[in-house]
């Protein structure tokens, strides 16, 4: 009886830790979520939108601005606030008008899903010549064709096509939605129930199946990360 006493009493930190062990996952889990679920959200909602934009109506609108917009980005070591990286980066920016049903719309959007990780480093150009490029198509003062949403005539495009930052926004949510998702499943369960489970998404253990979805994941990102930077 007092060897059977001592046992049970000795077990319950380990079964508290076990179950601070479960909770923690499943914390880190949702830290993981919440941005995955956002990105993977903003990304797909400007798929979608570009998938439906075959209704869109065509209309003439006036360019009131076309130039190069460029900020220097610059690095600093922590502490002592030095300079390490300076690096100057562009965009193009158009702005333009038109008309809908008597009333005057402004719109400086150019594709489906700019911008939809902010107004962050990668979302800009690492050269001026393409940006350059792009303006030049639609000079200052002339009259260019926009795709209008006739449901919200205050979604416009110049041109019907994705930016790159919708499939960096949809690769990286992606990611991190898949980190959460184990980390969150995989701590719902108890120790007994995770180790018989056949499914390796429910597994605390990592598997084959992991590391080549978070290979697939990492090579969508960065082939996005590297499109942006070649622009």
């Amino acid at each position: 009886m007092l060897a059977e006493r001592n046992y049970e009493q000795g077990a319950q930190p380990l079964r508290l830790s076990l179950g601070k062990r479960r909770i923690g996952r499943m914390i880190l889990g949702v830290l993981f979520l919440i941005p995955g679920g956002a990105g993977t959200w903003l990304g797909g909602s400007a798929i979608l939108t570009w998938a439906t934009s075959g209704t869109w109506m065509a209309l003439p609108a006036e360019v009131i601005a076309s130039e190069v917009d460029s900020a220097v980005w610059e690095t600093r070591r922590t502490g002592s606030g030095m300079i390490v990286r300076s690096e100057t980066r562009y965009q193009p920016f158009i702005r333009y008008q038109y008309q809908v049903r008597g009333d005057m719309i402004t719109s400086d959007r150019i594709r489906f899903g700019e911008k939809l990780m902010g107004n962050d480093h990668d979302a800009w150009m690492s050269s001026r010549e393409p940006a350059q490029e792009i303006i030049s198509r639609y000079p200052e003062g002339s009259t260019i064709a926009v795709y209008v949403n006739p449901r919200d005539p205050q979604q416009a495009v110049i041109e019907r096509r994705i930016d790159f930052s919708t499939w960096r926004a949809l690769a990286l949510g992606t990611l991190c939605s898949f980190i959460g998702l184990r980390l969150w499943m995989s701590g719902m369960l108890r120790d007994v129930a995770a180790a018989r489970t056949k499914s390796w998404l429910l597994r605390r253990s990592i598997c084959r199946w992991d590391l080549l979805t978070v290979a697939v994941l990492l090579a969508g990102f960065y082939l996005a990360l590297a499109k942006g930077h070649s622009f």
